[in-house]
């Protein structure tokens, strides 16, 4: 939550400096945002890092854009605002995360957590010897698989931005005069930008968390819920550009709301992550209709279960 506030912080701020001309105001912005994307998203997980792609990708085209309406300036001198802006932007960032970063070295005597888990968790901890050994492609595949309506989307909106920038390429094939002016003149091209930069949300956060996990810190689906809002942003525009399609997403969303029952509601208690896909347990469930608990503690922990659902039983002697 406080990824994606941070983020629409950022949009709105820099879209209201969009209409401003004053230099200082626009540092001003940048420090503010900045600051803000410290205290809400880093002081929540250092892995909104990860964010951090896209806020500076949307506050370059904004500003192309915003020097585009006005004039066209020379690359050298829109390279050097926009150092400037990063600058106010990184020194806001670091005055709204220093003070937890201080108290965090004064308790543990770290500057930053960290993420990689010890080996004595490693050995008591079942759940973490699993999220260690799983495949570098697990975030692909879980999300395809629990969720495939942000898969789906996020491919349509690809191909849009496909279609679009093959017809950008085609347009300056025809007219090579355009070439060297394209990035300050042509604001029809640099608005189409937009969806690609908007990828770089969910790619941040895919792209990161899995070097961490090739790394040896784990792959667990629950990190990738930052991202989340941005997949269902980019699945909403791929819907409403290609409607004739769209009919296939109820399937895909009741997939989707199938896991949530699931994991959400009714098993809860067994579940830390998204383990498995519904259809899998489903057929490993039909595969093996009966199964005999193996000791008489199992049957202890599944009446307590039972619980869950209402159902008050207990062995005997308990």
């Amino acid at each position: 939550m406080t990824t994606c506030l941070a983020a629409v912080i950022h949009i709105r701020l820099t879209k209201i400096s969009y209409t401003e001309t004053s230099s200082i105001f626009d540092a001003l912005v940048h420090v503010l945002s900045g600051f803000l994307y410290g205290i809400l998203a880093l002081n929540t997980k250092l892995t909104n890092l990860a964010l951090l792609p896209f806020l500076l990708a949307r506050s370059t085209l904004q500003h192309i854009k915003k020097m585009s309406s006005l004039k066209q300036p020379s690359v050298m001198g829109m390279c050097y605002r926009l150092s400037i802006l990063f600058i106010c932007f990184f020194t806001g960032a670091v005055g709204g995360y220093a003070p937890w970063m201080l108290l965090y070295y004064n308790e543990t005597g770290r500057w930053l957590p960290n993420a990689w888990p010890s080996q004595k968790m490693i050995e008591k901890s079942v759940y973490m010897q699993e999220a260690l050994n799983k495949p570098f492609h697990y975030y692909v595949t879980m999300i395809t698989k629990i969720s495939p309506v942000h898969v789906f989307g996020c491919m349509l909106l690809l191909m849009s931005a496909l279609s679009s920038a093959w017809g950008t390429i085609c347009g300056l094939i025809k007219d090579r005069s355009r070439i060297d002016k394209i990035l300050f003149v042509d604001i029809e091209m640099i608005s189409s930008l937009e969806y690609w930069i908007l990828f770089l949300w969910p790619l941040g956060f895919l792209s990161g968390h899995t070097f961490v996990g090739m790394k040896g810190g784990g792959y667990q689906t629950r990190f990738l819920l930052p991202a989340l809002p941005a997949t269902s942003i980019i699945t909403a525009i791929g819907v409403e550009k290609f409607r004739d399609v769209s009919s296939v997403l109820y399937i895909f969303v009741a997939i989707g709301c199938m896991h949530i029952m699931f994991y959400g509601i009714m098993f809860y208690p067994l579940f830390a992550d998204f383990e498995f896909c519904v259809f899998d347990i489903i057929a490993t469930i039909l595969s093996s209709p009966q199964y005999a608990m193996d000791s008489r503690e199992t049957y202890v922990q599944a009446f307590k279960y039972m619980k869950h659902f209402g159902l008050n039983r207990s062995v005997a002697g308990e």
